[in-house]
């Protein structure tokens, strides 16, 4: 989100991601986006006003990653 690499382009260098059958990583990337696009819909606790407006941003960038690496095999 901040910056380079691009989550994808880390994601795919790992072995263990390399390894796993397709299904097993677009389930992850589905859970993955879904925490992230869940948590800024959660009240903000107290002393942090400005956390689900980080997760908010976190959770575009997780959309993005999502529709990329899995995209039309939905």
């Amino acid at each position: 989100m901040q910056g380079d690499p691009k989550p994808w382009e880390s994601f795919v260098r790992s072995v263990l991601v390399r390894k796993s059958p397709s299904s097993s990583v677009r389930a992850f990337l589905t859970a993955h986006t879904g925490y992230f696009e869940g948590q800024p819909l959660r009240p903000s606790p107290s002393g942090l006003p400005t956390l689900r407006e980080f997760q908010r941003a976190q959770g575009l960038q997780a959309v993005r990653w999502h529709r990329r690496v899995v995209g039309a095999h939905v």
